[in-house]
């Protein structure tokens, strides 16, 4: 007899998750809830013959859990699901990725994730009481700071969804296909929240050194010298690394394939 659904129900919205996966049935909840939108349901009833047409549509998680289809049925209807998804994700990533590289400087503009209302409101509608300088600070301030928001928002979430997917083609993980609290996918039944953060500055020109290997910046410049691809060695080195790596990722020729694939095996 499976744990009361409800109760799960109960600890998973209160952010209970040390009790929820005490439970017994509590990882095998949050698997179910990976496919809990109605379309999904409804398909892995009809993979398991389980009758839905007369469930309500909000009743119909609980339905299929009181069921309690086995975990290996659940699992391969979970991968099977993801392998759709993703399928169309891996046609559009070398597209995405070209146009990643396109963003060249990453600056927030004054305006930070989860503040943003916070800073407008602080900044232009509390602070200026002209109506002439309210509309020369938007045209002025607030129309560049917004751009750079919404590009180092677009950086941030794009790269994220190509990491997840690293970790979810593995063959020992278990993708999440929808959106569960604080889970991105499982690895032998323990679930995992994916975090993804910014590469610490100096820590790979420290590693490098101590693996006797030149700065980064160092070999794509003499590669670039070598290759006759032009850059302007006066630029600042975090915007002249960025230019170059764009560069010699997109270079067609046999060697900057090669130069890339040893630079990124070096950097794993």
């Amino acid at each position: 007899m499976p744990s009361d659904f409800n109760a799960l129900r109960k600890l998973y919205d209160n952010g209970q998750f040390v009790d929820l996966l005490r439970n017994p049935d509590g990882v095998y909840w949050l698997k179910l809830r990976s496919i809990s939108r109605t379309e999904q349901l409804r398909q892995f009833c009809q993979r398991i013959g389980l009758g839905y047409k007369d469930v309500p549509a909000r009743q119909l998680l609980a339905h299929v859990y009181n069921h309690k289809p086995s975990k290996k049925v659940l699992e391969s209807f979970i991968r099977e699901s993801y392998q759709v998804e993703r399928a169309k994700r891996k046609d559009n990533e070398n597209y995405l990725i070209s146009q990643l590289y396109q963003m060249k400087v990453f600056d927030w503009g004054g305006l930070y994730q989860n503040s943003l209302e916070q800073t407008i409101v602080d900044n232009y509608v509390k602070k200026i009481q002209s109506w002439k300088k309210l509309n020369s600070a938007i045209e002025n301030e607030l129309h560049t700071s917004m751009r750079g928001y919404v590009q180092c928002s677009w950086y941030n979430h794009w790269p994220s969804i190509i990491i997840e997917d690293i970790f979810k083609d593995h063959l020992a993980v278990l993708p999440v296909t929808g959106l569960v609290k604080k889970v991105d996918f499982f690895i032998h039944d323990f679930p995992f929240d994916l975090k993804v953060t910014y590469f610490p500055d100096g820590y790979m020109g420290v590693l490098r050194k101590a693996e006797g290997l030149r700065p980064e910046l160092t070999e794509l410049k003499n590669f670039c010298k070598r290759e006759g691809i032009y850059f302007d060695a006066d630029k600042p080195a975090s915007v002249l690394f960025s230019e170059l790596l764009a560069k010699v990722s997109e270079y067609p020729s046999k060697a900057a394939r090669e130069f890339m694939a040893a630079f990124k095996a070096t950097r794993a």
